[in-house]
């Protein structure tokens, strides 16, 4: 979807970033620094609004997102390309 404000923020709610989607629905973060502590996993959560539509989604969100959650297989060890899309409407 394209043109959709987005905000990201860090844990404690300071934005870090803000901006729009392109045509495409993208967004490339341009300024976004990591945190102070290079070993230290900076986690990050992206909002957006717009007309009448809302999302949110966290970088350590995957909870009950599993593969295995869904019958996939999966493992640690290199395995040939395999993808899977969901989405709520046709692309």
């Amino acid at each position: 979807m394209g043109n959709l404000p987005l905000k990201i923020t860090d844990r404690d709610g300071k934005t870090l970033a803000t901006g729009r989607t392109d045509k495409d629905g993208l967004w490339l973060s341009r300024g976004i620094q990591p945190g102070s502590d290079p070993h230290q996993y900076q986690q990050l959560f992206a909002f957006s609004e717009g007309d009448g539509d809302a999302g949110a989604v966290g970088s350590e969100w995957a909870d009950g997102i599993r593969p295995y959650e869904f019958g996939i297989p999966y493992g640690m060890l290199p395995q040939p390309y395999r993808g899977y899309l969901y989405t709520d409407r046709p692309i």
